[in-house]
């Protein structure tokens, strides 16, 4: 039976590649709004959790750009395997429209797109792996992560339609049976770590293996996980537009988590790394909670080890959104303010804050403001986004 889900594959390419495993749920069949689940002791849990808008068109969005992009990783793209359950509503669908390959994201294909994902990865020791889920996630414990796909309680067990990232982690590693096992790895859990309250009187139950073979050794891998949501925390969505920890992550890798792979060397090169991309994922929720005055998203990233790693390699410098604080207040209405080198030429600021683009790099700030004295500084713009004060004085 051929594997579902494949949408892009290139395994004539000798190289070391990248395999990429995308799920976004959306839409379950037995929770909110879709029918009764098939035992009647999961219709109660069943109303515990809601249809979603978000995921499915995140996971999209993120393979349409790891394939619009296959030879710009750290390892190129050999394969794709994509999982979808798009909106009930309709919400996602004109953003799905154009897309094509991929298989419902039910508990069997999930299995087996694991599967033949780990497959895949285990044959190359300088090969690379990544995967990103995003739907409803629950913890049966504090630190605990269950990853729901489409026909969660469709069983005869609350688990037997789910899987526990730790088996993932864990099936993922090298050993003595997979001793080629892909050294760099990359795990991105877009869903919540929220308390299900079932499993206050059912603390033991579990989910059913996906990687039947043991594994055992020394773990030699780069192997981050990069969390939504912090334990017992919830993920956000905007209907129709997709998630907010997709949207960052999406966004990151399109170069807000850029850094230059070579500071002071001629020529620079821009690229996302484990670090950067960290970097980048915090600034972008801390920014979203600071805007709104008090803590909304929270996140967390574990086995956390090289940052150096590369993930993506960018065609140059990112464009970087820019804002320029003036003070005193008064000062900006009538600056004449360059950026850029000194002798480019000046505009007045009109607003203040002022906001503004450019690509990474360095630039001076020069400002004159009389009766204030000149004001000119070095400026280093870099991702996800620079804030700059310009005092006079």
């Amino acid at each position: 039976m051929a594997e579902p889900g494949i949408v892009f594959e290139d395994r004539a390419n000798a190289a070391p590649g990248l395999h990429v495993l995308i799920v976004g749920v959306s839409c379950y069949d037995y929770l909110g709004g879709g029918p009764a689940p098939p035992r009647p002791e999961f219709r109660q849990p069943a109303t515990q959790l809601a249809q979603l808008s978000g995921p499915a068109l995140s996971a999209a969005k993120l393979a349409q750009f790891f394939v619009s992009r296959k030879a710009k990783w750290g390892k190129p793209l050999s394969t794709c395997r994509v999982l979808l359950s798009p909106a009930r509503d309709g919400s996602e669908d004109a953003g799905l429209s154009n897309f094509e390959g991929w298989a419902r994201a039910s508990y069997d294909n999930l299995k087996l797109a694991l599967t033949g994902w780990h497959d895949d990865a285990a044959k190359d020791t300088d090969g690379a792996a990544l995967f990103y889920f995003s739907g409803h996630g629950i913890q049966r414990s504090p630190g605990d992560a269950v990853l729901l796909p489409a026909d969660f309680l469709g069983g005869t067990t609350y688990l037997d339609r789910a899987v526990d990232v730790n088996q993932i982690y864990n099936g993922m590693a090298p050993s003595k049976l997979f001793p080629d096992m892909a050294r760099q790895q990359f795990f991105f859990i877009d869903a919540c770590q929220a308390d299900f309250s079932i499993f206050r009187d059912f603390p033991s139950e579990t989910t059913p293996p996906i990687f039947i073979r043991p594994n055992s050794g020394a773990d030699s891998r780069v192997a981050p996980i990069y969390y939504a949501a912090a334990p017992g925390r919830e993920t956000f969505a905007v209907q129709g537009d997709g998630t907010r920890f997709g949207t960052d992550l999406l966004n990151s890798l399109r170069g807000l988590g850029g850094c230059n792979a070579s500071p002071g060397g001629l020529p620079a090169e821009w690229c996302v790394t484990v670090g950067s991309l960290a970097e980048a994922l915090e600034a972008l929720r801390t920014q979203f909670n600071d805007e709104r005055g008090f803590t909304i998203r929270t996140s967390r990233i574990d086995k956390f080890t090289d940052t150096h790693t590369v993930l993506h390699r960018l065609d140059g410098p990112p464009v970087v959104d820019c804002i320029l604080r003036f003070l005193p207040d008064n000062a900006a209405h009538q600056a004449k303010v360059s950026i850029g080198m000194p002798w480019d030429p000046p505009f007045n600021p009109l607003m203040n804050p002022h906001k503004f683009t450019r690509p990474a790099g360095f630039y001076f700030i020069k400002g004159d403001s009389p009766p204030f004295q000149p004001y000119q500084q070095p400026l280093i713009v870099e991702p996800p986004f620079t804030t700059w004060t310009v005092q006079f004085s």
